[in-house]
């Protein structure tokens, strides 16, 4: 099942949970989250 913009119930809920609390969110490699900045961990440190 996916919200509007096919984001998964579960990244949108890491999401808001990782922004809630001022945290770092750790991502895989997928596509879900290419309309937010994010910095790869492959090429820098998280």
């Amino acid at each position: 099942m996916t919200a509007d913009g096919h984001i998964s119930i579960a990244d949108a809920h890491a999401v808001a949970l990782a922004r809630e609390r001022d945290a770092t969110l750790v991502v895989g490699a997928d596509d879900d989250f290419d309309d937010i900045d994010l910095f790869a961990f492959r090429d820098h440190d998280v």
